[in-house]
């Protein structure tokens, strides 16, 4: 299917008013909240979901678990301070990252910063049964990003009634958290100090400096490992060396449709202001290429 026959093209305003939010922020909100909720229906007592879904020092050892280093970040603890800071936090700062880098950038940033904070977590504390949960390690991770992005923005900072420039912010969250770090006592986490994982949110952190300073696409990194994977798969394979640049090429189009694709769906949620040099030059260049590819296909 041509780039210009895409949903994107056709269908971007009805996309716009669809029923069911496509910011990655609003969904990230809204799963939080659901879980929140239905732990307090179905489980007021023991709030079972919760605990099922969080992660420990001892995930990390068992394999088939794993999938806790994800979902650990979309639950909360019952009482109501820990989601209500993480969720204003996320919403205030994470929709100005989510329209720089766009939504299917923005959502493979967040998940990898809660993998990444929950397994330095159980490298901690291995074997420790101590209990991981909360978003806290990635809404840090955003925080640090909006702060590199905008370090002269004005943002208040609980408890302080009063403004301060985003960059005294993150280096009070900085300096909070390395402190919060070395007060980790031999009775509690590593890395934490009462109930609350510091590493997890120096992680978060960690990872959200490496991701500006070194111009990470994690998006484009993920479309390559699963389209390799698909390859390797379901690909046809042609021995012949006059195929190899046919497949060459189809391979390096399919990537920029995708690319494209990322591009154009900002376009629809954030208008095309929002776009970078860098993403008009992409999609200046894909125009040029499919109006050229289908300009050499014989006419039907």
């Amino acid at each position: 299917m041509g780039i210009y026959d895409r949903e994107y093209y056709r269908t971007s305003r009805e996309a716009a008013h669809s029923a069911w939010p496509q910011s990655a922020v609003t969904n990230i909100i809204l799963i939080c909240v659901i879980c929140y909720l239905l732990d307090w229906v179905l489980f007021p007592e023991d709030h079972r979901l919760t605990y099922l879904l969080a992660a420990n020092g001892q995930t990390l050892l068992a394999p088939w678990l794993w999938w806790k280093f994800l979902t650990y970040g979309f639950v909360h603890d019952p009482a109501p301070a820990h989601i209500i800071l993480n969720m204003l936090s996320l919403f205030f700062l994470g929709r100005e990252v989510e329209s720089h880098y766009g939504t299917r950038e923005f959502w493979c940033l967040y998940l990898a910063m809660i993998v990444f904070g929950g397994v330095v977590h159980a490298l901690l504390n291995l074997g420790q049964s101590y209990m991981l949960l909360g978003a806290s390690g990635a809404v840090c991770g955003v925080t640090l990003l909006f702060v590199l992005r905008h370090p002269f923005a004005t943002l208040v900072l609980f408890p302080f009634p009063f403004p301060l420039p985003a960059w005294v912010v993150g280096l009070v969250l900085v300096v909070i958290n390395v402190f919060g770090f070395g007060l980790g006592s031999r009775g509690g986490p590593a890395g934490g100090a009462g109930h609350i994982a510091f590493s997890v949110h120096l992680a978060g952190m960690a990872f959200a400096w490496a991701y500006y300073r070194f111009g990470w696409q994690l998006s484009s990194i993920w479309s390559s490992v699963t389209r390799g994977v698909r390859g390797r798969s379901f690909r046809v394979r042609y021995p012949d060396d006059e195929h190899e640049e046919d497949r060459r090429e189809d391979e390096e189009l399919r990537a920029l449709e995708e690319e494209v694709d990322r591009i154009l769906e900002k376009i629809s949620q954030f208008g095309e202001a929002s776009l970078t040099r860098k993403e008009r030059r992409i999609l200046e260049d894909a125009s040029r290429r499919f109006r050229s590819r289908r300009g050499s296909r014989p006419s039907e």
